[in-house]
């Protein structure tokens, strides 16, 4: 990580499970392995339903999902993310990732996910957006979206996709994405906020 004259003020590297294999900061406190919230005094990560040990890598608590009753590792409610084709070792609830960290990510602390999870996010964001503009396009064809300043339409689209991606708080996300659209509107509020000379009241019309 470097700071604003580009200076490097912390480095960090990980063994597969997350914990530190060299880590050169002020303090061990921030948002490090896989973009978690590491507390200095514990060193838990918080993956916004329970915590997560990486020394032994396991979370505190069981998983209240279990994804997949035909996978053994499934059954291991305290795991990171779930592995495929190991043999029945144990049933335990809190393994990490079914012990495969580096094929998996569980940003949820629930179930998991490629590597690719939040750009997959902002590609459904943008096929939504563009279904939406097209429905609004057959409804009245002599109306156009406005773009953002200085951008193209599609352009315009990507850049409020890829915002709203990163804006979208793994909580608001939700369990298989089911609060995406429930909380869109909150997200866009704080969008707002951050992108003011957007054109939202148009925005808001079209693609409501």
């Amino acid at each position: 990580m470097t700071d604003e004259n580009g200076s490097i003020i912390d480095v960090a590297e990980y063994k597969p499970f997350g914990e530190f294999s060299r880590h050169d900061s002020v303090d061990d406190e921030g948002y490090y392995f896989t973009d978690q919230y590491n507390d200095e005094e514990t060193a838990l990560y918080y993956y916004g339903t329970r915590y997560y040990n990486p020394r032994i890598g396991r979370f505190l608590t069981a998983d209240s999902v279990i994804p997949d009753y035909y996978n053994s590792q499934s059954l291991n409610r305290y795991s990171y993310v779930d592995s495929v084709g190991k043999p029945i070792v144990e049933t335990n609830l809190y393994s990490y990732t079914g012990n495969d960290p580096v094929n998996w990510i569980d940003p949820l602390g629930l179930l998991k996910r490629d590597h690719r999870f939040w750009e997959n996010v902002k590609e459904g964001v943008m096929n939504n957006l563009k279904k939406k503009y097209a429905k609004f396009k057959k409804e009245n064809p002599c109306e156009e979206a406005p773009p953002i300043a200085g951008e193209d339409l599609e352009s315009s689209l990507d850049k409020f996709a890829e915002a709203f991606a990163d804006e979208l708080t793994e909580k608001e996300f939700g369990f298989l994405g089911r609060g995406v659209e429930k909380n869109s509107d909150a997200v866009k509020e704080r969008l707002k906020i951050k992108y003011p000379d957007w054109p939202w009241e148009e925005w808001d019309i079209i693609f409501k």
